[in-house]
């Protein structure tokens, strides 16, 4: 058995979840991660990253594509058990190779990522290997909360100077607020506003929200006090909730001490490399 670990994962179409465990566990791992089949859009060398989801900001056309990936035999690697643990990284749409991997892998080796905006598991493969959900909306036997993240090289090192008051372009469900082309004036409007607008969509968790974060603004979220425990289980809600009480009531003081634990939280507990670390350690 080799050190590396191989990524399967749907390489047409891009998932926010999947996506971001993959670059987490690249960064980590370097070489010894495998895509078994190239995940074109994640690497510096794609040529069409304003036609994926979101103009494909944030997260892709961002990995070294230099790395030399050793992606021959696959299967046969599989059967002779090559790889360290396998990692499904979008359970409802890829589970390539599975009828191989669950006759010569463990369960405890073998890990499902359910990136859905819906809050039902694929119940088949629950007990089949190690199984995250996002939108994990109440205690499930088997299965484990995973959210979105960032790559911590985007997230602002210092407080940028405001404009007051402020709150970002972008207003959810609001396409004529959608005008940025450019991931650089998109994120310098978050970083000159005081608050971003942010809310749940077809699921609570969002990009928007980390995008908003990382240029050191405050997610505003009106609904976020009704969202499950489980669901964006490492987001300081508490917190940002409080704050929220504060804005309603004109208090501004409270200002800089949030937003330092907020960025504080993304940093520690919110990167892609961290989410991907959370994942890791259930191998250990």
């Amino acid at each position: 058995m080799s050190n590396e670990v191989l990524f399967i994962s749907d390489n047409l179409q891009a998932d926010y979840m999947s996506d971001i465990i993959f670059h987490g566990m690249r960064s980590i791992l370097k070489e010894n991660l495998i895509d078994a089949n190239r995940i074109d859009f994640m690497y510096d060398d794609y040529k069409d990253i304003k036609m994926i989801y979101g103009k494909g900001f944030t997260l892709y056309g961002k990995l070294d594509s230099k790395l030399k990936i050793d992606r021959e035999n696959i299967e046969e690697k599989i059967k002779n058990k090559y790889f360290k643990n396998i990692i499904y990284g979008s359970v409802f749409r890829k589970v390539e190779y599975f009828d191989i991997v669950k006759d010569v892998y463990k369960k405890e080796e073998i890990f499902f990522i359910d990136g859905e905006d819906w809050d039902v598991p694929y119940y088949k493969f629950i007990d089949q290997g190690i199984y995250f959900k996002r939108e994990l909306e109440k205690e499930m036997q088997g299965v484990h909360p995973i959210q979105f993240a960032v790559p911590k090289n985007l997230i602002i090192d210092h407080k940028p100077e405001k404009e007051t008051p402020r709150i970002g372009t972008v207003i959810p469900n609001n396409v004529c607020t959608y005008v940025f082309k450019d991931e650089k004036t998109y994120y310098e409007d978050y970083a000159k506003s005081y608050f971003g607008i942010t809310c749940k969509k077809a699921g609570w968790d969002c990009m928007r929200h980390y995008e908003i974060m990382m240029n050191y603004c405050f997610p505003y979220f009106k609904e976020l006090k009704d969202c499950p425990p489980l669901t964006m289980f490492r987001l300081p809600k508490k917190l940002i909730i409080k704050a929220m009480e504060d804005i309603e009531s004109n208090r501004f003081d409270y200002y800089d001490d949030a937003m330092s634990e907020i960025m504080d939280n993304l940093v520690n507990k919110l990167t892609t490399e961290k989410m991907a670390q959370y994942l890791l350690e259930f191998t250990l």
